[in-house]
């Protein structure tokens, strides 16, 4: 096509008439410029939300108006109507665009128009940084509720980045959603042993999406025990302390893992141990009625150092010294030249207060009152007493040993005969033993 304007060539008659008549008849032929047809073929634009619109549309405008110029004379001035606001983006082409008019207009003030499309495609979730901190909790803690509460505020956080200015995608377009499955992760020592990566994607209504990440970390602060095992150890004195005792922190210390295992404190098999301050000695322990202990503390511990503690007592309940019964010894009585040792007179007869099968280790000891003793006549008053070994605990009984003077040799004396006259015992010529 040329730069040039066509002209039409338009006669126009013109009779003049004098009174009723005619008088002249005039043939004028006039020049008229016709606005040429101008290339109108303009191709659309069409850029994606990632490219830089207003640049886009800019070098797009002027290229047109450009395009448009070259198919007129140089006279003709060619506008558009974009008002330098960019159309809302859509999800595809059909569902339309910004249609920007091109007027040419020459000298006369004759226009022509032509139009084509600006479209915006939807193509990103624009996040220009990602805003979400980890989560950093105790298994102390309320793990739920910690762990929802948190994914709601960085559900929060990445939607807000996400419906900005600087991409396509405005309130209301964008839903973010997680992919924790609602199990924790496991416990553990320090942050720097790891935790459970959590991804939260933002989708806009044309299907783009974005993700930012983030990691739940959960530090094992603790040994759970919800309820001590121990129980105290309750033991005679006559029993074998130290099997007694062996067994019975052995199985504590099996009660004390058992019950720290679980899950509350996000302990499993093999990760506790316990130990026990128990030294061996019951120097502590006493043996009077009350019964007054020793506190044994039991100490679980985890892979991570926590620990918790229980505690047991161990009782020493004193066994009842044997029953001593000096009815035996009563009544006796010896010269003063008489060897009066137990060994010879004898020991009280003990009776086992426990019953059959509970021995006693006891010590048997007596003491003697010779207050009522004078020149090897008179009393002496013994006194028993039976000794628990472990606890002390006593018994009594006492007897009473009559001392009569020695008895001299014996004189030979007449021998008797002996005859019965009458009934009647007759004693003569007898030799006897009597004292003097």
């Amino acid at each position: 096509m040329t730069n040039t304007s066509t002209v039409n060539l338009k006669t126009f008659w013109l009779l003049l008439f004098f009174g009723t008549l005619p008088f002249l008849l005039i043939a004028k032929t006039v020049e008229k410029e016709v606005l040429p047809t101008f290339n109108c073929q303009m191709v659309d634009l069409i850029i994606n939300c990632s490219d830089n619109a207003n640049l886009a549309i800019d070098n797009w405008l002027a290229a047109s108006n450009q395009s448009l110029k070259a198919s007129l004379s140089s006279e003709f001035t060619v506008t558009d109507d974009f008002n330098g606001i960019p159309p809302v983006a859509v999800c595809q082409v059909a569902d339309g665009g910004l249609q920007v008019t091109f007027t040419a207009t020459n000298p006369s003030g004759e226009t022509q128009v032509c139009s084509a499309n600006i479209t915006i495609i939807d193509d990103e979730v624009f996040i220009a940084e990602c805003p979400l901190t980890d989560l950093v909790i105790y298994s102390s803690d309320d793990i739920e509720s910690e762990i929802t509460a948190w994914l709601n505020s960085q559900a929060g956080l990445v939607q807000t980045v996400a419906e900005n200015s600087e991409g396509c995608d405005r309130t209301g377009e964008i839903t973010v959603v997680n992919n924790y499955n609602r199990n924790p992760p496991v416990a553990v020592c320090q942050v720097a042993d790891g935790g459970l990566l959590v991804t939260f994607t933002a989708t806009d209504e044309c299907g783009n999406s974005a993700t930012c990440v983030a990691t739940i970390f959960i530090i094992d602060n603790e040994v759970v025990l919800e309820q001590c095992p121990t129980t105290d150890l309750i033991l005679n004195a006559s029993d074998n302390i130290e099997i007694a005792i062996n067994s019975w922190l052995d199985w504590t210390t099996d009660l004390m893992q058992a019950t720290a295992t679980n899950p509350e404190g996000n302990d499993g098999l093999g990760e506790i141990t316990v130990t026990n301050d128990y030294d061996g000695s019951l120097s502590n322990v006493t043996c009077d009625d009350v019964t007054n202990g020793a506190v044994v503390t039991f100490t679980a511990t985890d892979e991570c150092g926590n620990t918790a503690q229980c505690q047991g007592e161990i009782v020493i309940v004193a066994s009842s010294p044997p029953l001593l019964d000096c009815i035996g010894l009563t009544g006796i009585t010896v010269d003063c030249n008489t060897d009066i040792s137990p060994s010879n007179l004898g020991i009280p007869y003990a009776i086992m207060v426990d019953g059959p099968g509970s021995p006693v280790d006891y010590t048997l000891t007596y003491e003697d009152d010779n207050s009522n003793l004078s020149n090897c006549t008179g009393t002496i008053i013994r006194t028993w007493t039976a000794t628990t070994v472990r606890c002390g605990k006593t018994s009594t009984c006492a007897h009473e040993i009559t001392i009569i003077p020695a008895i001299e040799e014996a004189t030979p004396c007449q021998d008797l005969q002996i005859e019965t006259i009458d009934n009647q015992l007759i004693i003569s010529n007898i030799q006897a033993v009597h004292p003097i």
